[in-house]
């Protein structure tokens, strides 16, 4: 996962009128997350690569589990392994824990049914058999 330089701007701490600035996107806030204190604001969020650092003001509570939503410019062509993230905050850090499983396929082929060349003049079709898992069922209706 690679992080945008200048992060501020994809990172969301609240709720608010705009869905995908808000931590839950169009969800409620979900209960067992502490709403971030009004004091504890997002100075500056600077990526680098794989690891993003954020600046906050005093704020934040001990024994409170907080929520922010923050974007990713670039996810890897391949899930990671081992897929574990890590907070650190004020020197302290957790114990890595997992990350989430990329929307993408997997038990992926691509089979020709035919190799035959073809020249110019005299194109000869060579239909392909795509074959593919999604991970997650999206759906085409909003």
């Amino acid at each position: 996962f690679i992080f945008d330089e200048d992060c501020l701007p994809g990172l969301g701490v609240e709720a608010g009128p705009i869905p995908q600035n808000n931590v839950f996107g169009y969800l409620d806030w979900l209960p067992g997350f502490a709403k971030w204190e009004v004091s504890a604001t997002v100075e500056t969020c600077i990526g680098n690569g794989p690891a993003a650092r954020m600046r906050i003001n005093l704020g934040l509570h001990a024994a409170q589990t907080y929520a922010f939503r923050i974007r990713v410019a670039t996810n890897p062509a391949v899930q990671p392994s081992p897929n574990l993230w890590t907070l650190e905050y004020a020197g302290e850090s957790c114990v890595p824990f997992d990350g989430f499983t990329l929307w993408t396929f997997t038990q992926h082929d691509l089979l020709p049914t035919d190799t035959a060349a073809s020249l110019e003049q005299q194109p000869i079709p060579n239909p392909l058999v795509f074959r593919f898992r999604p991970h997650r069922e999206v759906n085409a209706d909003p």
